[in-house]
């Protein structure tokens, strides 16, 4: 069975941003260059794809992919010859490839290979920094013809200056909790439990104007499989130690603690990104413990708006079962 293509008007939350990129591209007029910035599990990457399917499918209707044409079917399976997208946090969590993104750069200042044009998908561009940088500087500093570079972060503050000057920000918002539910929904979660879900962990917002610490996820799954002192240690001993000083917390910003939980609480939003993926698994089991797993992490959430220190939520993590 062939992939479904997620087009711009599939995406949940983000009206009025997705209307107005679908405007730019039917009109041949979106920046050569652009940062899609919001927060963790928004929807940044998947807006990308269905940004870049919109700018290469030949047969678009009001600035949309039309989600039938061979193009949308090979942007669908990920294999079109036109659409890079380079790892993301969870596929290369040490930092973006020098090689990845000379490649990149290399293979955007080549004609395209279907005619429409070239998309290229930055993930986690607070990453960029150093070679990895430079690479991709060169597309932006000489932007090869019908090629689009479509960046997304957390924060555009994050990004190194040389990169944000030279491309257009759109923001996202966090989706709200039934905007969750609906995307737990579309990927085969009962309304009921879809909404219990969401009800945990539906608003999700930047932690600063900087980049998170990247999520330890292999530390927060051996948690879940079990109350893994170790990994609880391994995981508190990576959150922020210092207060926010542009927070909201008071007059001097937020606290350490509150800092911490705000950390935590993106890292268990990028774990259940992770576990999500599990409810597509044809194996019953495997989709029920991954269902399971979603429920635990929204009550983890849940704790941490409440309050609760982050010990006691890693270890509720492990026991609420």
């Amino acid at each position: 069975m062939s992939a479904r293509l997620t087009a711009l008007r599939d995406i949940i939350g983000h009206g009025g941003t997705v209307r107005l990129l679908a405007r730019l591209v039917d009109r041949g007029r979106l920046p050569h260059a652009i940062v899609l910035e919001g927060p963790t599990g928004c929807g940044r990457r998947t807006l990308a794809r269905a940004l870049a399917a919109a700018l290469l499918c030949p047969e678009r209707r009001d600035g949309d992919a039309c989600g039938v044409c061979a193009h949308c079917a090979q942007a669908a399976a990920g294999t079109h010859p036109d659409i890079s997208e380079l790892p993301g946090m969870r596929e290369s969590p040490s930092g973006l490839p020098v090689d990845a993104a000379r490649e990149t750069a290399e293979a955007a200042a080549s004609s395209p290979l279907l005619g429409v044009g070239k998309a290229i998908i930055v993930p986690d561009a607070e990453r960029l920094r150093g070679a990895s940088s430079n690479a991709l500087l060169k597309i932006l500093e000489e932007p090869p013809p019908r090629t689009t570079l479509i960046l997304t972060a957390v924060a555009s503050a994050s990004l190194l200056g040389t990169i944000r000057s030279r491309a257009q920000s759109y923001r996202l918002q966090a989706l709200t909790q039934n905007e969750t539910a609906a995307l737990l929904q579309r990927q085969g979660v009962p309304r009921e439990r879809a909404a219990s879900i969401a009800a945990g962990g539906g608003s999700v917002r930047a932690l600063s104007a900087s980049a998170p610490p990247p999520a330890p996820v292999a530390d927060l799954e051996r948690i879940l499989a079990g109350l893994d002192l170790a990994a609880i240690a391994v995981v508190l001993a990576k959150l922020p130690s210092k207060a926010d000083d542009d927070g909201e917390d008071g007059e001097g910003g937020r606290t350490p603690a509150a800092v911490q939980r705000a950390c935590l609480r993106e890292w268990l939003l990028a774990l259940g990104t992770h576990v999500r993926q599990g409810l597509r698994s044809p194996d019953a089991r495997v989709a029920g413990q991954a269902l399971d797993r979603l429920e635990r992490v929204a009550r983890a959430i849940a704790d941490l708006d409440r309050n609760h220190p982050p010990r006691l939520a890693l270890e509720a993590l492990a026991l609420s079962r």
